[in-house]
């Protein structure tokens, strides 16, 4: 295609992707380019044959394989979040009681951060 009319643009057209006036403007370029109708045509058809074989089911050894894949795996995405989230509050929970029952440790850490500090502002 030498003109105007990109690939892209028919294709944007073919899926309803383009505002009304770029609609309008492709309508009007396909009703006397016969090149790129032909191009449209031939998307057409290549998506129709695309949702047609889509829709088959896969055979069935690849089905069971996969749901045997599906049955191996012990851990899901809920699996991942609880753990993380039950690895967070024990964290919290431990660094409260830490702090409840070993204050000279926090003074002192606290008080090695207010030095670099300090030496870092001279």
């Amino acid at each position: 295609m030498d003109h105007k009319m990109d690939k892209e643009q028919l294709s944007a057209f073919l899926d309803d992707e383009l505002l009304a006036d770029e609609r309008a403007t492709v309508q009007g370029h396909l009703s006397f380019c016969e090149e790129c109708s032909a191009y449209v045509e031939r998307l057409k058809a290549a998506s129709t044959d695309f949702k047609q074989f889509g829709s088959e089911k896969a055979p069935a050894s690849v089905q069971n394989a996969a749901g045997k894949k599906k049955a191996a795996s012990r851990w899901s995405g809920m699996d991942y979040a609880m753990a993380f989230t039950a690895f967070i509050a024990a964290m919290l929970v431990g660094g409260m009681m830490a702090k409840k029952f070993a204050p000279a440790v926090f003074s002192q850490i606290q008080g090695m951060i207010s030095g670099a500090a300090n030496n870092l502002g001279q």
